[in-house]
C-alpha cells in the first residue's frame, strides 16, 4: 500500500519536469511526510541540479537519498555527474566504482563518466583508451560506422 509521501512524490514524476511549481510543492509535501523518501530526495536534488543550478542543495537531496538506498542507480549516476560538474573527481571515481556492482545498471553510463573525469583532469591518453572501449560496444560501433558514411 503506497503512503501519502509515495502518492505526492508520483504526483510530483508525473508534473517534473513540466510544471515545476506543482512538481517541487508536491516534492515538498512528500518529505514532509517522509523526509528520507528515496525518490522524493532524489527528483528534489534532480530538480536543483538541472534546474535550479542550485548545487549545493542538490548534493544535499543526492546525500539523503544514497544514505536512505546506496544501490539506487538513478541517484548513483546522477550524483556521480554533479560531482563531476563540482570537480570533485575522487570522489566522484568511488561512487562510480560503487555503482559498479549494482545490478542492472548499464556499464556504459559508468565509463563515460569515467571518461569524463580523465578529461577533465587532462589525462587524454585514459580518456582516449576509455572512448575505445566505448566503441566497441556494439550500438555505438554501429553509430559510429553510420557516421563515418555520413
Amino acid at each position: 500500500m503506497s503512503t501519502l509521501a509515495d502518492q505526492y512524490y508520483l504526483k510530483a514524476l508525473d508534473l517534473y519536469p513540466y510544471d515545476l511549481e506543482e512538481s517541487m510543492e508536491n516534492l515538498n509535501y512528500a518529505l514532509s511526510y517522509n523526509q528520507d523518501h528515496i525518490g522524493a530526495n532524489y527528483l528534489m536534488g534532480k530538480l536543483h541540479l538541472e534546474q535550479l543550478n542550485e548545487y549545493e542543495s542538490a548534493e544535499e537531496y543526492f546525500i539523503i537519498a544514497m544514505a536512505s538506498n546506496s544501490e539506487n542507480a538513478n541517484v548513483c549516476m546522477d550524483y556521480a555527474s554533479l560531482l563531476i560538474q563540482l570537480r570533485e573527481y575522487d570522489r566522484a571515481h568511488d561512487l562510480l566504482c560503487h555503482a559498479q556492482k549494482i545490478k542492472g545498471l548499464d556499464l556504459w553510463k559508468i565509463k563515460v563518466r569515467k571518461a569524463l573525469i580523465h578529461e577533465h583532469k587532462g589525462n587524454y591518453k585514459k580518456q582516449e583508451s576509455f572512448k575505445k572501449r566505448l566503441c566497441c560496444l556494439p550500438i555505438i560501433r554501429k553509430i559510429s560506422i553510420k557516421l563515418r558514411r555520413m
